[in-house]
């Protein structure tokens, strides 16, 4: 199973500790595709799920990719909430200012 496969059982897996999914958000940023995007949304906006830290792992890491893309999906960053945005528009804000603004208006 590829390192990529691995690191979203382990975020996904309700199971898991809370460092290891953490860990799990952080690298998940150094990866791309629907697959990483789709599990990192869905522990940010995962209400069931409490800790602040891993989720704002998640947004920053989403933040990541869409930076080392240069593709911004301002429809999801839309929907995150607490500290899974705050973490993903303090580092949009840092890298990409063009982003920020364009969010802004669309608020």
């Amino acid at each position: 199973m590829e390192t990529k496969t691995k690191l979203i059982d382990i975020l996904l897996d309700a199971m898991a500790r809370e460092d290891e999914r953490d860990d799990a958000a952080i690298n998940l940023g150094n990866f791309e595709g629907d697959e990483v995007i789709q599990a990192l949304f869905t522990i940010a906006m995962d209400e069931l799920f409490r800790s602040e830290m891993t989720k704002g792992s998640c947004g920053e890491s989403l933040a990541s990719i869409w930076i080392r893309t240069g593709k911004i999906d301002f429809e999801l960053l839309s929907q995150l909430e607490g500290t899974a945005l705050n973490e993903a528009i303090g580092l949009i804000k840092e890298s990409r200012m063009d982003w920020y603004l364009e969010f802004l208006e669309l608020s």
